[in-house]
Protein backbone atom coordinates (compact mmCIF):
# COMPACT_ATOMS: atom_id res chain seq x y z
CA UNK A 1 0.00 0.00 0.00
CA UNK A 2 1.22 3.44 -0.72
CA UNK A 3 1.72 5.87 1.80
CA UNK A 4 -0.55 8.83 2.28
CA UNK A 5 0.32 12.32 2.79
CA UNK A 6 -1.07 13.68 6.08
CA UNK A 7 -3.36 16.83 5.21
CA UNK A 8 -1.86 19.87 4.60
CA UNK A 9 2.02 17.80 3.12
CA UNK A 10 1.05 18.22 -0.26
CA UNK A 11 -0.15 22.17 0.51
CA UNK A 12 3.67 22.53 2.10
CA UNK A 13 5.21 20.94 -0.50
CA UNK A 14 3.75 23.14 -3.48
CA UNK A 15 4.83 25.88 -1.52
CA UNK A 16 8.36 24.94 -0.89
CA UNK A 17 8.48 24.61 -4.68
CA UNK A 18 7.03 27.48 -5.07
CA UNK A 19 9.57 29.04 -2.67
CA UNK A 20 12.22 27.61 -4.20
CA UNK A 21 11.53 29.38 -7.51
CA UNK A 22 10.51 32.70 -6.78
CA UNK A 23 9.87 33.49 -10.52
CA UNK A 24 7.03 30.80 -10.51
CA UNK A 25 6.06 27.25 -11.58
CA UNK A 26 3.36 25.91 -14.13
CA UNK A 27 1.47 23.35 -12.78
CA UNK A 28 3.18 20.68 -15.12
CA UNK A 29 6.51 22.02 -13.85
CA UNK A 30 4.78 21.54 -10.40
CA UNK A 31 3.97 18.39 -11.02
CA UNK A 32 6.96 17.39 -12.50
CA UNK A 33 9.15 17.90 -9.06
CA UNK A 34 6.28 16.44 -6.83
CA UNK A 35 7.15 13.16 -8.71
CA UNK A 36 4.22 10.41 -10.04
CA UNK A 37 2.32 9.55 -7.65
CA UNK A 38 0.64 13.11 -7.70
CA UNK A 39 -1.89 13.56 -10.48
CA UNK A 40 -2.08 17.00 -12.74
CA UNK A 41 -6.02 17.59 -11.18
CA UNK A 42 -4.50 17.09 -7.56
CA UNK A 43 -1.87 19.63 -8.36
CA UNK A 44 -4.81 22.27 -9.69
CA UNK A 45 -6.89 21.74 -6.89
CA UNK A 46 -4.37 22.36 -4.18
CA UNK A 47 -2.76 25.48 -5.97
CA UNK A 48 -6.97 26.68 -6.30
CA UNK A 49 -6.80 26.24 -2.35
CA UNK A 50 -3.69 28.10 -1.95
CA UNK A 51 -5.20 30.97 -3.89
CA UNK A 52 -8.39 30.56 -2.14
CA UNK A 53 -6.04 30.80 1.00
CA UNK A 54 -4.19 33.58 -0.41
CA UNK A 55 -1.07 32.07 -0.44
CA UNK A 56 -0.56 31.46 -3.80
CA UNK A 57 -1.15 33.87 -7.09
CA UNK A 58 -1.96 33.08 -10.68
CA UNK A 59 -0.64 35.29 -13.91
CA UNK A 60 -1.07 34.35 -17.64
CA UNK A 61 2.09 32.25 -18.85
CA UNK A 62 2.79 31.56 -22.54
CA UNK A 63 -0.25 30.09 -24.59
CA UNK A 64 -3.05 28.69 -22.33
CA UNK A 65 -0.27 27.76 -19.30
CA UNK A 66 -0.33 29.89 -15.75
CA UNK A 67 1.87 30.65 -13.81
CA UNK A 68 1.70 30.48 -9.99
CA UNK A 69 3.90 32.07 -7.51
CA UNK A 70 3.45 32.25 -3.84
CA UNK A 71 2.35 35.18 -2.18
CA UNK A 72 5.30 35.30 0.81
CA UNK A 73 8.23 34.11 1.54
CA UNK A 74 9.12 31.08 3.33
CA UNK A 75 10.95 33.18 6.06
CA UNK A 76 7.44 35.57 6.29
CA UNK A 77 5.25 32.42 5.80
CA UNK A 78 7.08 31.00 9.06
CA UNK A 79 6.99 33.78 11.25
CA UNK A 80 3.28 33.95 10.41
CA UNK A 81 2.89 30.67 11.33
CA UNK A 82 4.82 31.43 14.49
CA UNK A 83 2.41 34.34 15.49
CA UNK A 84 -0.47 32.54 15.02
CA UNK A 85 0.71 30.02 17.64
CA UNK A 86 1.45 33.11 20.05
Amino acid sequence: MADKRKQGALESEVLGCLWDRPDGLTSQQLLSMLGEEVKLTTVLTVLARLQEKGQVTKSPGSGRSFIFSAVTTREQHTAQQLLNLM
